[in-house]
């Protein structure tokens, strides 16, 4: 009988500690807020925010009204741009952290998973800004294509800094602010509230747009933007246990069929009509619904311009219901004194200690190379944003798809890279337009030999008036070469002038084979040694002037030394940064001499930084200079000058403002240039530039010899095909007016 008793007793006791317990598993957290309400004697507040893309930021601005009016906050509920703000908020981030995070962030780079030009490999650089699309060829010769066109490593790597208290898997609800977002399982067709789990990894989930954002996979699950499901998730709020719910909604309302121009807008459609039952169902949940003025503006309007119009319209939006705000006050139960309690504020961009780094996804021949090049020493003391900027180095090599980063360990942390390698056999493709040679096709095939990991081919092809093909094969790390074999036919059909008036015209292939070496492991530095040979094999040449060059199809036996620096920030529109190149050809016909006699050389230097003197406003100052030494020469190393891009029909060609043609020059040159570019609005730009040079036969006597001067104005546009570029020149060496039209990356 005491044996029964004993058993009742336990079984009474453990039925009452039963909701505790139930509370600490799943809901401690709500509880808590809960409690905290309770014992200020006031009704507990949830404030959810909607998805919207770029649009989300004036959440901000809302929330900051929220603080200011003394409105606390005991449960949040947030759907895509609504999940990182909401996220940040719950952890720490008060709403003027927020507020300057998002105006000095480069949102360009953190929404497309740009690397910054800086953290390119050199040979990287060299194909930046050139291929228009570049695909992977997978196992059995299948094109990859991946579960959306941006993987969001770059948020990821953000949020995963921004959150570095909250890594390890938790419940949300526990977070100093109890917090839920939305994501969309593609498997069940299901809204799901991530609730728990890793936070960086819930919040990125929660902003996948279908096709646009890789999937994330949690569990059985792959998640896409919650916006498909729950944009403005009101009844979760409510479900956490709050009474009073306050709602910022930058959601669009349905748009006419002229209003659907774009990507973004079609998927604000498709979510509004996919989760419209569900949205109206919230709306008459909400206790206080502010959506602020979002009209001319989408999920992609991050311009800074943009960025700081939609922080105001939030802040306008909340003035304007300061009554109801107020009237708020009194429905929750609290005084004009009432100010809520203080919350702990997220500890930003902490150094911690860290020991060991691996790698996984990654073959063992290539970890020795990308552990250096991450710049991330083992055994040392880093901070989140030191980590950033290994990812981002490590991306820049080219190699890799996706780098993410995680933390392992409690007191001193194991840094683990995720990677995935790019497949090593791609397809890419570039097309430009401009009025000198009309249209230009660039084809490019890569593919890695097997059974050399370090070493692939390489097959390019230019389709326009002067075509190409070149074939390679390079051994050594892809991230610097170390040795390139290549061959290259060409074809050109070049108009000579000389002061603007058509001298002659030459028609010749040229076939180059080409063997360098190049062991300098620097980013922004390259240097090569090389020798190649050329034949050039004229088909005609019809001159009105005589020439004692070398005319005749013939071969060249050549040895070149060239070093390159580049620091620039962008390829078409760079802001800051260096670019200095230097080169020496020595060239022959019988390995030794030329002629009969000593070989001929040329020496080409180059030059040009980039200032910028407001946000707006860039100077771009610059020096270049060829100088040929030597009696006799071939007839194509002649110094030419001319034209909008360097090296168009031959390798030396040097371009400059005001000669539109392809012009002879004498044996020396030299000359300074000068641009001044003013960003006029968003992606336009208008450019005024000036270059300036002499020449001479005899280097020593330059400064006597005859000057050129060449002024142009230029207007450019920004696009996602490459630059559009209409350009009206002049030069007092052919006293002719010039135009000059482009569209796309050059090459």
């Amino acid at each position: 009988m005491k044996r029964i008793k004993a058993v009742i007793c336990i079984s009474v006791v453990l039925f009452a500690l039963l909701p505790a317990v139930a509370q600490t598993i799943d809901g401690g957290g709500l509880e808590r807020a809960r409690r905290r309400a309770q014992a200020e004697g006031r009704k507990s507040v949830g404030l959810v925010l909607s998805g919207g893309g770029a649009k989300g930021v004036a959440h901000i601005s809302a929330i900051m009204a929220l603080e200011a009016a003394g409105i606390p906050i005991d449960y949040i509920a947030g759907t895509s741009m609504g999940a990182i703000i909401g996220g940040l908020y719950a952890i720490g981030y008060d709403s003027r952290t927020l507020d300057s995070m998002v105006r000095t962030q480069d949102w360009n780079s953190l929404i497309y998973d740009r690397v910054s030009r800086r953290d390119l490999s050199f040979i990287a650089k060299q194909q930046d800004e050139k291929y228009l699309a570049t695909v992977e060829i997978g196992p059995g010769r299948t094109v990859n294509l991946p579960s959306g066109i941006i993987t969001g490593r770059n948020v990821y790597n953000l949020l995963y800094e921004l959150t570095f208290d909250y890594h390890d898997s938790l419940d949300f609800y526990r977070l100093p602010i109890p917090f839920a977002c939305m994501g969309y399982d593609m498997v069940s067709g299901k809204s799901v509230p991530l609730t728990s789990g890793s936070l960086p990894e819930c919040i990125r989930a929660s902003m996948s747009i279908p096709g646009a954002f890789h999937t994330v996979n949690i569990d059985d699950m792959v998640l896409v933007d919650g916006g498909m499901g729950n944009n403005f998730p009101v009844d979760i709020v409510r479900q956490m246990g709050a009474e009073i719910v306050v709602g910022i909604d930058v959601s669009a309302p349905l748009k006419t069929k002229d209003e659907l121009t774009s990507f973004a807008d079609i998927f604000d459609q498709i979510t509004s009509f996919t989760a419209l039952d569900t949205y109206e169902r919230n709306l008459q949940l909400v206790d206080l619904y502010i959506h602020p003025d979002i009209t001319g503006y989408s999920a992609t309007s991050f311009s800074p311009e943009a960025i700081d119009t939609l922080l105001n319209r939030g802040r306008v939006a909340m003035e304007d219901n300061r009554d109801k705000i107020l009237a708020l006050r009194t429905k929750i139960g609290i005084g004009p004194d009432y100010r809520p309690v203080g919350r702990p504020h997220a500890r930003i961009n902490p150094p911690f200690p860290i020991g060991e780094i691996r790698f996984e996804g990654l073959r063992s021949e290539n970890e020795r190379v990308l552990r250096r090049i991450s710049g991330i020493e083992p055994n040392s003391v880093v901070t989140g944003e030191e980590l950033l900027q290994g990812v981002n180095r490590l991306m820049g090599t080219n190699t890799l798809t996706d780098v993410q980063y995680r933390l392992e360990g409690d007191s001193v942390h194991s840094v683990v890279f995720s990677v995935v390698e790019a497949q090593r056999n791609t397809l890419s493709a570039g097309l430009r337009f401009d009025t000198e040679e009309m249209a230009a096709i660039l084809l490019n095939m890569r593919y890695a030999t097997p059974g050399m990991t370090n070493s692939y081919f390489d097959l390019t092809a230019r389709l326009s008036k002067n075509p190409y093909g070149r074939a390679s094969f390079v051994y050594g790390n892809r991230m610097q070469r170390v040795f390139n074999a290549s061959f290259t036919l060409r074809s050109n059909d070049l108009g000579l002038y000389s002061r603007g008036k058509r001298v002659a015209n030459v028609d010749y292939m040229q076939s180059t084979f080409d063997l360098s070496f190049s062991n300098i492991r620097v980013r922004n530095f390259s240097v090569a040694l090389g020798v190649r040979g050329d034949y050039y094999d004229f088909g005609s040449f019809i001159s009105r002037e005589q020439t004692e060059d070398d005319v005749r199809s013939h071969g060249l036996v050549g040895y070149y030394a060239r070093a390159q620096f580049e620091s620039l920030d962008s390829r078409s529109y760079p802001v800051s940064g260096t670019s200095i190149s230097a080169a020496y050809r020595l060239e022959t016909d019988n390995f030794i001499g030329y002629a009969g006699g000593i070989p001929f050389s040329a020496l080409q230097f180059d030059w040009f930084s980039v200032w910028s003197v407001s946000q707006r406003l860039t100077i771009i100052p610059g020096a270049f200079a060829r100088v040929i030494i030597g009696d006799k020469i071939a007839y194509i190393f002649n110094n030419f000058m001319g034209g909008a891009v360097a090296g168009r029909y031959v390798a030396h060609q040097i371009p400059f403002v005001g000669l539109s043609e392809f012009e002879r020059f004498r044996r020396s040159v030299t000359g300074v240039r000068l641009d001044a570019r003013l960003r006029v609005w968003k992606n336009n730009f208008v450019s005024l530039k000036a270059n300036y040079a002499r020449h001479d036969n005899n280097f020593f006597d330059i400064l006597g010899g005859d000057d050129v001067l060449g002024v142009g104005i230029n207007w450019s546009y920004r696009s996602f095909i490459g630059p559009i570029d209409f350009l009206i020149d002049y030069s007092t060496y052919d006293k002719k007016m010039g135009i000059y039209f482009n569209l796309g990356y050059y090459f």
